[in-house]
């Protein structure tokens, strides 16, 4: 998963910096300004607010694509595991326990993505 975000967020990365109109470039050259400070005090700033969107979601889909690879990986782990003699991988037979587990679960995972999600409403909206 690392590897296959890491190459879309390349993507968004120099999209972003592509998206940079190439006259601001020119300008600060012009004016006197050094590759580098080009970079960091022209072409950066704008280029974040070009990046940030497509981050914050591509951030989110990652800890969502996680959360489904836990629910994939999980039962392949107790039935690997279930011929052992051990407690924890004995499945539960108690209805209410399984519940509040998965509505803990389901708290667990709102608390994390919705406070990603206004975060970035907040930072596209500045």
């Amino acid at each position: 998963m690392g590897f296959n975000y890491g190459a879309y967020l390349s993507k968004v990365f120099r999209s972003g910096l592509e998206g940079v109109p190439k006259g601001q470039t020119g300008a600060s050259l012009s004016l006197g300004l050094s590759g580098r400070q080009t970079l960091w005090r022209i072409i950066l700033p704008q280029a974040i607010l070009i990046i940030l969107p497509p981050f914050t979601n591509n951030f989110i889909t990652l800890m969502q694509d996680c959360a489904l690879l836990v629910v994939i990986g999980v039962p392949e782990l107790q039935n690997m595991t279930s011929n052992m003699t051990s407690t924890f991988a004995n499945p539960m037979t108690d209805p209410q326990r399984k519940l509040f587990i998965y509505v803990l679960g389901a708290m667990f995972y709102f608390a994390l993505c919705f406070p990603l999600s206004r975060l970035s409403r907040f930072l596209e909206q500045r």
